[in-house]
């Protein structure tokens, strides 16, 4: 919440990516989804249906100002008490943020000599070995490559990401 409060003191801005440590933003791809989106009223990310549906946390979000402004406002509602993404979504719901859906990641595991790609939002995963494979990611923002057990992987996935990405 205070990163929240600080980013308010900052002016010119429209859209604020919320991410982990461990998802490689693809920045292009970032800037030209953003342009696609409605500038007020943005809560964007991956949508886990059921019975209660919520934006899940792992796949990263997409706020624009006025939803910011609207949580800072209502920060003494949002229930801290659970996990972010949960505790999010019911404040969103409660004083009316819709939901968008719409967000775009993928995720890269490795197996052995090669790389699992697991997409989410749009596209089909894919297996690769070459590095420069993973411009089919397109159109995806949010990389995720969190390496379970075998954290210290991240970092080469990371470089590998930026030197091939274009």
């Amino acid at each position: 919440m205070e990163a929240y409060e600080h980013a308010l003191t900052i002016p010119g801005w429209d859209f604020m990516a919320r991410t982990h440590s461990s998802t490689y933003v693809h920045k292009r791809n970032l800037v030209d989804f953003c342009e696609t989106l409605h500038r007020k009223n943005q809560l964007c990310g991956l949508l886990v249906t059921g019975d209660r549906p919520f934006l899940w946390g792992g796949g990263s979000y997409i706020m624009s100002r006025d939803v910011i402004e609207q949580f800072v406002a209502n920060k003494d509602r949002w229930n801290m008490a659970i996990m972010e993404d949960n505790g999010m979504t019911d404040l969103a719901n409660e004083i009316g943020i819709p939901l968008n859906g719409k967000g775009r990641m993928a995720s890269i595991d490795q197996h052995g000599t090669e790389y699992l790609v697991t997409t989410y939002g749009v596209g089909e995963g894919f297996t690769f070995t070459d590095w420069d494979d993973v411009n089919k990611l397109q159109p995806h923002h949010y990389i995720r490559c969190k390496q379970d057990l075998r954290r210290h992987e991240d970092l080469m996935i990371f470089r590998q990401l930026h030197k091939h990405l274009r």
